[in-house]
């Protein structure tokens, strides 16, 4: 956010929108950061860099901007698992001379547009540390949060017990890290912060219900939470909120196939073991 030249942006803006009333807008957003600080890139030797930093407009100026990057990694590159989230950039591949291509290639493109790769990039295998990205750690079995982010709950949770917050403060704070520990595998820790605080992290006041009762019915699903040995799912029945947990995986794929929430959603119940039972025989043997 900081290193992103005036100038490149609302070139890059203007590629895209084309109405004159808006784009002033925008240019206003864009140059605020100059009345702040009065500096030159470095880079360009152009004046005005860096743009709003928690203005929300700022992730897509910051999206939009490398987005032409996308293009050369993922189709002149064949770059086949590339993502990309702001300035953050993960790639794999089982080619370590071919990601060493690639970041070649990237430090190239970001120098045309006034920015460059900082030097903590790392390639390395991924089979032990797993992939510290957009606030997780992702390995092959489970996903953690980022310790900093463990660490400043911690804080928060310690400010609370030692009456340093009261408890509506500590409740509005909590939400935004409620919203990275319910797609990690965090059960533990959520349960652990509940019994200290008495106070129950969850945006769902449904009852709890055995999913067994919906076999065969319709139900609107709100939202999936998939926890370390089995999912939840909240959803409406006859207008009155529910819960259920589950442990059946191709439910569960079968809901996340939809790819989007709330949906309604036909409750069937599968056997996992026959599911895989008639793959293989429909699987014809090669000749």
């Amino acid at each position: 956010y900081p290193s992103i030249p005036h100038d490149g942006l609302k070139e890059c803006i203007r590629k895209k929108i084309k109405d004159k009333d808006f784009l002033i807008i925008l240019d206003e957003i864009i140059d605020s950061t100059d009345s702040i600080r009065n500096t030159s890139s470095k880079l360009t030797g152009k004046n005005g860099i860096g743009v709003p930093i928690g203005n929300y407009l700022s992730q897509y100026f910051a999206n939009l901007y490398l987005s032409e990057l996308d293009h050369l990694c993922k189709e002149e590159l064949k770059c086949k698992f590339y993502y990309r989230y702001a300035d953050d950039i993960v790639i794999l591949s089982n080619d370590k001379d071919f990601l060493h291509k690639v970041l070649i290639y990237i430090k190239l493109y970001v120098n045309t547009i006034g920015l460059k790769v900082k030097d903590n990039y790392q390639i390395y295998p991924v089979d032990s540390r797993g992939i510290n990205f957009v606030g997780y750690v992702f390995y092959h079995t489970h996903t953690l949060i980022r310790k900093s982010i463990k660490y400043k709950i911690i804080r928060l949770v310690n400010s609370y017990l030692n009456r340093e917050i009261d408890k509506k403060e500590f409740k509005v704070r909590m939400c935004a890290y409620y919203g990275w520990l319910k797609h990690a595998n965090a059960k533990n820790l959520l349960y652990k912060i509940q019994s200290l605080t008495g106070v129950r992290y969850s945006n769902w006041n449904g009852k709890r219900t055995n999913i067994a009762k919906y076999y065969g019915k319709y139900v609107r699903i709100i939202q999936v939470i998939n926890y370390a040995k089995y999912f939840r799912i909240n959803f409406i029945r006859n207008g009155k909120a529910y819960y259920a947990d589950s442990r059946d995986k191709t439910l569960f794929y079968s809901i996340h196939r939809l790819n989007h929430f709330p949906i309604n959603f036909k409750i069937t119940k599968y056997d996992w073991r026959i599911y895989v039972k008639n793959r293989k025989e429909n699987v014809k043997p090669q000749t």
